[in-house]
């Protein structure tokens, strides 16, 4: 089992002003070792639990589409998931219904999904994590 780190944390760890009260992972599972497909969340202490079933590629993307919450995009979001499940940027482009009906609170992630898609890589300029981080920021601070 491997776990890696998701949400907010994997992309805004170290920059100032940024206090999560959680950090949320992905475990990435054998098909083997479980009866599911997709966990959605267990509780270690103040971690999240994400639990991913290691599935190929086509059939965990459009699992995602049909099952999983538009917030889940953000695994695909993360370079080393994308890397375990040799997911490309013209995969992302097949997701973007779910950047398309991301909510307020998320709509981080699809500033980043914009950005991986403009960049043609997972990777994003300082400004662009900036950019991300305001949104973030914004949508917590709102009242």
């Amino acid at each position: 089992m491997k776990r890696i780190l998701t949400g907010s944390r994997a992309f805004f760890s170290g920059m100032e002003g940024f206090h999560p009260h959680d950090s949320d992972y992905i475990e990435i599972v054998e098909p083997k070792d479980v009866d599911f497909y997709y966990k959605n969340c267990k509780k270690e202490g103040t971690d999240c639990i994400f639990q991913n079933v290691r599935r190929p590629k086509d059939k965990r993307i459009r699992w995602a589409l049909k099952y999983e919450n538009p917030m889940s995009l953000c695994n695909f979001l993360i370079p080393e998931f994308a890397r375990e499940f040799n997911i490309t940027i013209e995969d992302l482009e097949t997701l973007r219904p779910m950047r398309d009906m991301l909510d307020r609170r998320h709509q981080y992630l699809g500033v980043i999904y914009d950005a991986y898609i403009a960049n043609g890589d997972f990777t994003l300029t300082d400004e662009q994590r900036q950019t991300a981080f305001d949104e973030y920021t914004k949508e917590r601070t709102r009242q």
